[in-house]
């Protein structure tokens, strides 16, 4: 089902024709895809052991797959740079449903990767620091770019690093604090 939910999302995102040229509400249904993201996701993690494998048995499958639902090379400003709003339909289907194929692949991929022992626990506190990073991330670039007078000029992958150091720290001080 885990498919089928995922097949729904692409052809009730992507088939819609949306202007997205300013914040109104086609930018808060565009939004809502990445809503459908984090609800599969969850929905992932709670039928873990209910959901048989079904393309990772015959995954060559995938590589085509795969190949085909690669967002193109070229740079194309479409929306928001992250989530770009693609005006053709057909790459609009390619880069979602590449999305949903990567999550498959890499959920498949640690499911495989348990079932053999190789992965090994997180060290404490990563797990929830990292949660809370995301969950937190949006009032956490404003504060620094409120509280740090250069913080405007500082590499997003430094900024990023920096908010999730911050967050590990301070959750594994919070679980040393409590044992």
């Amino acid at each position: 089902w885990q498919y089928v939910a995922a097949a729904a999302v692409v052809v009730q995102m992507c088939t819609p024709t949306f202007v997205l040229d300013s914040f109104d509400g086609h930018i808060v249904l565009y939004f809502n895809l990445f809503k459908q993201f984090s609800a599969l996701g969850y929905a992932m993690a709670l039928t873990r052991d209910k959901c048989a494998p079904l393309v990772s048995r015959a995954w060559p499958v995938m590589i085509p797959l795969l190949i085909f639902c690669a967002p193109s090379t070229n740079f194309f400003v479409a929306g928001v740079p992250t989530y770009p709003w693609l005006p053709r339909l057909l790459d609009r289907y390619q880069y979602t449903a590449g999305s949903f194929l990567c999550t498959f692949v890499v959920d498949r991929v640690g499911r495989v990767f348990a079932a053999h022992g190789v992965t090994r626990p997180l060290p404490r506190g990563v797990n929830t620091g990292t949660l809370l990073s995301f969950v937190f991330h949006p009032t956490f670039i404003v504060a620094w770019v409120l509280l740090v007078p250069e913080g405007r000029h500082v590499h997003p992958f430094l900024l990023t690093l920096v908010m999730v150091l911050l967050f590990v720290l301070l959750v594994r001080g919070l679980l040393e604090r409590g044992d």
